[in-house]
């Protein structure tokens, strides 16, 4: 390319949109990362949406904030709807990470996902733009995002041996027992995320190997009361 010495604003690169922009763009996912009801309170519909009460933004911070999550919840809370919510959110702001929902067989959690998703989108339809293609069959739960982001469902099993996936969230966990956790789940998510680019590194700061427990009252002598 020839420089133009006479007319210097000729030889200026001009910058896009996101470029001149790339430093609020980092803040404001920041923010949602870290607030992620304001990010549902910017793609709420006018007409249609929900308005989430204060305990349901509270759960929301949390299961983004914390490793480590245990909540027992009774029926009824809508845990299993801010669960997935949260997720689809995660997987929205952080590509290419491997989400999973799992319970005591693929059968469930594959239902699990498919009504809950069905019933998010309906209350927040500007979600499924982040979507590529989703699948929904007998104990197959799969939502592709656009950015490389999974979720998909597993089961409490040991047919889940050998799996990976940066972050999952345990349902029915009152039912589950120490041995096929250490076993089976535990290790599931060992590898941990790594952020896009030539330079991709395990970011520090982000909770990789984060696993949540969330059940419904159990019984006093089992596993998971201990835990």
């Amino acid at each position: 390319m020839m420089t133009d010495y006479q007319n210097p604003s000729a030889n200026t690169i001009s910058l896009s949109s996101l470029e001149k922009n790339l430093d609020k763009y980092i803040e404001l996912i920041s923010y949602f990362r870290w607030t992620p009801d304001a990010f549902l309170d910017l793609i709420k519909p006018k007409e249609g949406g929900i308005h989430l009460h204060s305990d349901q933004r509270l759960f929301l911070r949390v299961m983004s904030r914390f490793f480590e999550v245990y909540g027992c919840y009774p029926r009824g809370f809508s845990k299993t709807y801010l669960e997935i919510l949260e997720y689809i959110i995660t997987a929205i702001l952080y590509p290419n990470i491997d989400l999973s929902i799992t319970a005591q067989t693929r059968e469930s959690s594959a239902e699990f996902i498919k009504d809950k998703y069905n019933e998010i989108i309906r209350h927040f339809p500007m979600i499924e733009n982040e979507v590529k293609k989703k699948t929904f069959q007998r104990g197959v739960a799969e939502i592709h995002f656009k950015n490389g982001s999974i979720i998909d469902n597993l089961a409490n099993h040991k047919n889940s041996l050998g799996q990976r996936r940066k972050r999952i969230h345990i349902e029915e966990s009152a039912l589950l027992n120490n041995e096929l956790f250490d076993e089976v789940l535990k290790p599931i998510v060992e590898v941990p995320r790594y952020t896009c680019g030539k330079l991709a590194i395990a970011n520090p700061e982000e909770l990789n190997q984060q696993i949540h427990f969330f059940t419904t009252p159990g019984f006093r002598s089992s596993d998971e009361f201990e835990r």
